[in-house]
């Protein structure tokens, strides 16, 4: 490609970013070398492992012992020290959740030889220094082992502190988060980095992902540093999971059905059957090293995947719908039994236009005075099936909304080399609803004609870190999400 075409291709991506709200998931180490006197040692080198892909970045410190690796994605890593006549040191599992801006305790190197080690297996809790940010944390080992009545990830900020959450069992969506007292309408939520909020209803997300697609999730519930400036409320971050060096994948299986669960007291009483109440969640999802051997990635140190999958076949109750409909005898003009609310009957007059308003006698329409097309009109509505229960409803209904959805997550991670590395994800989701009473912008109280309500959405993301000096990186971050909301009746009746 010209050199022309090149340049005119990077100034339009640049122009492009503008219009793409995104905040960094990477986060930086920082810490001190010195000696047992104190004094700081200058030109250890500083070298960090990644324990999923095994790749490493490498510093020296300063003259003043200090050391800094910036742009990091989430993970875990093994850190090394090593410097002439000193032992190695070593610590392990150092773990940087999304943003984090890590301060590492002073590390003291002994007097010895480098083929001697020391190593730290586990440290104190690393407290924030950074900022001033309160947040909380939930690793993929928690988000996997904590029981939730749904698959909806947002159930899981009910375990940090000063989040309060709604109340409801076919799972939490973003708008049901009250962080330290901020408004539920006020939170932001970030997936791997780029913004995934529908801001019509600053409610809802564009696209989703369900517990085994995320690696971790990061709530900052007060004092967000400066570039979460959208949203005064919880700031949420997710990132997806990636492949490794090892191969690990995970396949599963989750039912509900009504008959497991016991009636509630109400229907007992009132003799109803307990509503279809099914979900029937099937997925998988794997990762690894893409390789072929002997030719392609042959440390498989290169080229990772990652792909999940989720079906998603629920009946969802709705609310017991309690309604009055023409009677039996109304529907043939026989007005004599109809009462009001309250079981006053006969109270209701019906009178005639055609005879200055006086009334039907025996309050009976005459049927060769009914219109055969109010006829057809009564027939839209269904029959009385609570006769004598309480005067003020005769039909109750208590229909399930049919709720199919599919979640799909696919992601490749390149090591170009070691100053070069990028990666691409993708998420989408097919989404779609038959609605027995309707939508909140067209409702009603009987199941007169399902409607459809759709709302699948997508997001991408690509990312490259380049490594421009020991003591300059750069993070490039590219992101779009998109949802599509519509409705339409199921049927033409």
């Amino acid at each position: 490609m010209p050199r022309g075409q090149v340049a005119r291709a990077l100034i339009l991506s640049i122009l492009l970013l503008s219009w793409v709200a995104a905040q960094q998931i990477s986060g930086s180490i920082t810490g001190t070398v010195k000696d047992s006197q104190q004094a700081s040692i200058l030109g250890a080198k500083v070298v960090l492992l990644s324990q999923q892909q095994g790749t490493t970045r490498e510093v020296s410190t300063g003259t003043d012992g200090s050391f800094v690796l910036t742009q990091l994605q989430p993970g875990t890593y093994n850190l090394t020290v090593e410097a002439a006549g000193f032992k190695k040191f070593e610590q392990k599992d150092v773990k940087i959740f999304a943003s984090d801006r890590l301060t590492l305790p002073e590390i003291v190197l002994s007097v010895g030889s480098l083929n001697e080690t020391v190593t730290v297996e586990a440290s104190a809790v690393q407290i924030q220094t950074a900022s001033a940010e309160r947040s909380g944390v939930l690793t993929n080992r928690q988000v996997l082992e904590v029981g939730l009545l749904s698959r909806s990830l947002f159930d899981l900020t009910r375990t940090l502190p000063g989040v309060i959450t709604g109340n409801s069992t076919s799972g939490l969506g973003v708008g049901s988060i009250n962080a330290n007292g901020n408004r539920n309408n006020q939170n932001n939520y970030t997936l791997d980095g780029v913004t995934n909020m529908d801001t019509g209803s600053n409610g809802g997300s564009l696209a989703s992902t369900n517990i085994d697609m995320i690696a971790e999730m990061k709530v900052i519930t007060n004092s967000q540093p400066a570039e979460f400036g959208r949203a005064s409320g919880a700031q949420i971050q997710v990132v997806t999971k990636g492949g490794g060096k090892d191969f690990h994948g995970t396949g599963y299986f989750f039912h509900r059905h009504e008959d497991l669960n016991a009636n509630t007291w109400r229907n007992n009483i009132d003799g109803r059957a307990r509503p279809f109440y099914r979900y029937n969640y099937a997925g998988f999802n794997i990762g690894g090293p893409a390789y072929i051997p002997g030719k392609l990635n042959r440390n498989k140190d290169k080229f990772f995947f990652f792909v999940g999958m989720e079906w998603q076949n629920q009946l969802i109750p709705q609310s017991l719908q309690n309604v009055t409909v023409p009677t039996a005898l109304e529907r043939q003009g026989d007005f004599s039994q109809t009462h009001d609310s309250a079981g006053f009957s006969p109270n209701v007059t019906i009178l005639d236009p055609l005879n200055n308003r006086t009334q039907f006698p025996g309050n009976k329409i005459p049927t060769s005075r009914i219109n055969q097309d109010g006829y057809k009109i009564l027939n839209w509505y269904p029959q009385a099936n609570a006769l004598g229960k309480d005067p003020s409803y005769n039909y109750q209904t208590y229909a399930s909304n049919q709720y199919p959805r599919r979640e799909e997550v696919y992601r490749g991670d390149y090591n170009i080399n070691d100053k070069w590395k990028t990666y691409a994800r993708y998420i989408r989701n097919a989404d779609e609803t038959k609605m027995q009473y309707g939508q909140w912008n067209a409702s009603y109280n009987m199941p007169l004609g399902p409607m459809s309500f759709g709302a699948p959405g997508w997001s991408f993301v690509a990312n490259v870190t380049t490594v421009i000096n020991p003591t300059l990186t750069n993070e490039f971050v590219y992101g779009s999400s998109r949802n599509d909301l519509h409705i339409y009746p199921v049927t033409d009746a």
